[in-house]
This record gives structure tokens, sequence and C-alpha cells, in this order.
């Protein structure tokens, strides 16, 4: 059994886009033979206008998805296809069953794994 990713979390990001020529640059080399794209996959859900917002051919992303069934065995295609993005983000992976985490950052295509620090804030008000 594969370890996969559950979830990923955009924590922060500005102007987090990737172009339409670009998805579909990306589209076409995760359609080859020797790639096999996870079950979940932001490429897909793009294409169908979903997980983004469109401005005048900028896709900006509201959500991230490269989950279940091979997103674990394709996690490095998937630091790859980040590179494409343009703005800044900060992504908190949840691994398979909750039982870890990994940060990825993207810097303008340059994509950089973080450790992953919880720490507690203020105290709430009653």
């Amino acid at each position: 059994m594969s370890y996969n990713i559950d979830d990923i979390s955009i924590v922060s990001q500005d102007g987090f886009c990737i172009t339409r020529s670009k998805l579909d640059d990306l589209a076409e080399k995760l359609s080859g033979d020797d790639v096999h794209p996870p079950e979940g996959n932001f490429v897909d859900e793009f294409l169908r206008g979903e997980g983004c917002e469109n401005i005048r051919g900028m896709l900006f992303a509201n959500r991230i998805d490269w989950s279940g069934e091979g997103s674990g065995h394709t996690f490095d295609e998937f630091k790859e296809c980040l590179k494409a993005f343009n703005g800044t983000a900060d992504l908190v992976l949840t691994w398979e069953g909750g039982d870890s985490h990994s940060g990825i950052r993207v810097r303008d295509g340059k994509v950089t794994e973080h450790e992953i620090v919880m720490a507690l804030g203020k105290e709430k008000k009653a």
C-alpha cells in the first residue's frame, strides 16, 4: 500500500496563479505514458474551471489538489508542476492518516520544502 497525500491547505498566498498556456503544457506532460497523476489533481480541476478563478487568462488558485491513489509516488512531479506558478504560496500537506505533514513554499516558480511548526497563539477571550 502506498503512502499518499490526503489534503493540501494553502495557508498563505499572494498572486498565486498559473497561465492557461502553462496549464495546458502541464496537462500534456501529465498525459504521457510514463506519468500517472493521482486521481485528485489540480491540473484536471483547473481545466474544468474548478479550484481557481480565471481573470484574463490567469488562473488564480483557490485550492490545490494532489491527493489520493498515486499522489505519494508522484510527489516529485507535483513539485515540478508547482514551478509553473507565479506569485507566492505556502502549502501544508497532510499525508495519509494525518500522522505527518510537509511544508512547501512557492515563490515565482521556485519550490522549496520546509519544516512544519505548530504553535498556540494568544488566549481566546470567553
